[in-house]
């Protein structure tokens, strides 16, 4: 399992530029986390008690 951190970034789109600050909607973390399904994914996020929300990905 992998784990890091974000604090303000930019979006880049073909209208330009814009800052991206954080706040409450930012992404200000992430797991990067082995799993057999997304089912077991939900079970470990579930278990994070540091986090009131937490969204899941699947990557491949």
């Amino acid at each position: 399992m992998g784990q890091g951190g974000f604090s303000e970034g930019i979006e880049i789109s073909s209208d330009g530029e814009v800052p991206l600050p954080l706040s409450l909607d930012a992404i200000t973390g992430y797991f990067v986390l082995k799993a057999n399904s997304m089912d077991d994914a939900m079970s470990i996020a579930r278990t994070n008690p540091y986090i009131s929300s937490i969204e899941v990905y699947e990557l491949f």
